[in-house]
């Protein structure tokens, strides 16, 4: 069987190109549209032997503008980063700093217990603790 090979990185702005490996289009006008608006947070996920610590990137980002959700095997992160405002009228001269929705959804290695989860925001950086399941057993 011969494969195509299409970079990740063209995928949303090579549609027609996908539809046509894949026989079905992926993005439809309205979710390309959608992708533009929106951005994600930077994660690091380090799985330790009792433990799954994630760490996500949101400067600027309110706690009360954050929604985590846990679930056995993934978790969920979204919420909103506001764009400044000034009050004074000013043109923008370059404008590079992301605002808006965001949302990610990551699956984890292993199973957690959602009830033990601690998550910390501290200088712009989420710091999320998920207990494996399964690790609180004695010897």
């Amino acid at each position: 069987m011969i494969r195509k090979k299409i970079p990740v990185c063209r995928w949303a702005s090579a549609p027609g190109e996908i539809s046509s490996v894949t026989g079905r289009t992926l993005f439809s006008e309205q979710s390309r549209l959608s992708l533009e608006k929106q951005w994600a947070p930077l994660l690091d996920v380090c799985e330790q032997q009792k433990r799954i610590v994630v760490m996500a990137e949101l400067p600027g980002v309110e706690p009360r503008d954050i929604t985590l959700l846990v679930h056995h095997n993934r978790i969920e992160l979204r919420g909103e980063k506001k764009q400044e405002i000034h009050n004074e009228p000013a043109r923008y001269l370059r404008l590079e700093r992301e605002s808006g929705p965001f949302r990610r959804v990551v699956a984890l290695p292993s199973a957690v217990l959602p009830e033990k989860t601690k998550a910390v925001l501290d200088n712009g950086v989420l710091v999320i603790v998920l207990v494996k399941a399964g690790s609180e057993k004695g010897p």
